[in-house]
């Protein structure tokens, strides 16, 4: 994969076992320089963290169930590029209005997605992300439940 143009950056977030790993391996590909180790930042600091990239990249290579990491970059106005796998579609969406969606374990997909967000409105692709990211919000699902019971509430509660 490449990484090239412009000031480009990769930030690995977090403080896991392979850290040390991801770091060796970006040196040996010449980019030890551009791929940043950022110590792990609690829940009160993500949207400061958001705030300062321009693009959420979330390579899962296992079958997620969802992804709330994704979602709260999306609802900081972060465009997506993630796995096609799981439940990762549902949040990013399929339509491509929030970002890219990319091929389990294909670093050269991934590429062409970081590639494609060069010559993108990533400001309007962040406004399509911060919109979708509030169908996800707590009290959405919660409405959402209130008016299913409402409208069925004594079939459902009535067969427990």
């Amino acid at each position: 994969m490449e990484l090239t143009g412009g000031d480009d950056e990769l930030w690995l977030v977090g403080n896991g076992p392979e850290l040390n790993q991801w770091l060796t391996l970006a040196g040996r590909l010449g980019l030890g320089g551009r791929v940043k180790p950022h110590q792990f930042v609690d829940h009160s600091g993500l949207p400061g963290l958001w705030d300062a990239v321009d693009i959420g990249v979330f390579p899962s290579c296992s079958d997620e169930g969802f992804s709330m990491s994704i979602v709260e970059s999306m609802a900081r106005g972060k465009p997506i590029i993630a796995t096609h796998l799981g439940g990762i579609p549902e949040g990013v969406g399929n339509e491509g209005l929030c970002g890219w969606l990319c091929a389990n374990l294909d670093a050269n997909d991934f590429a062409r997605a970081i590639r494609l967000s060069r010559a993108v409105d990533l400001v309007e692709m962040g406004r399509n992300a911060r919109h979708r990211a509030g169908r996800f919000r707590w009290s959405v699902a919660a409405r959402c439940f209130l008016d299913f019971v409402d409208g069925h509430g004594n079939m459902v509660l009535g067969d427990i």
